[in-house]
């Protein structure tokens, strides 16, 4: 073999080595892409499940009527996470737990909050203008509790 046939069967070798580092590179690229997909999802059911949770507390699970002693079967929870009309116990109490209003003043959000009255009911925090995601936030961070 001649010195130029070497040095082009080295370059050639140089050129697989390469190619295969760079499809190994790619390979952990893309392993690493589907991890963080899948905690991202992981994280997105953990969030729902938690939102479900405290949805399902701030509704209060239905307890089990008594008939002559004898308890009868409980109602279903509800089965979604997004508060709509009628989730909540509309005459169930409102009692405010922060000292102050603790969202960022001149927001949406501070002016809800500043709705809140300890005894007032859900019905009337809805009817001066408050908002079911707003009421199931602040229960959730246990800014107000019913």
């Amino acid at each position: 073999m001649t010195d130029e046939q070497e040095v082009q069967q080295a370059h050639e070798q140089n050129l697989q080595d390469e190619q295969k580092r760079l499809a190994a590179k790619a390979a952990e690229e893309k392993r690493k892409e589907r991890e963080r997909k899948d905690k991202a999802a992981a994280n997105k059911r953990a969030w729902r499940a938690a939102k479900k949770a405290a949805l399902d507390r701030a509704v209060g699970k239905a307890k089990a009527s008594t008939k002559k002693g004898k308890p009868t079967a409980k109602a279903k929870p509800a089965k979604t996470a997004k508060p709509k009309k009628g989730k909540f116990d509309h005459a169930a109490k409102i009692t405010v737990l922060a000292e102050k209003n603790p969202k960022r003043p001149g927001t949406d959000s501070h002016r809800r909050f500043a709705l809140y009255r300890s005894g007032m009911t859900v019905a009337d925090y809805f009817a001066k203008g408050g908002s079911a995601p707003d009421l199931l936030w602040d229960l959730h961070h246990k800014f107000i509790k019913l």
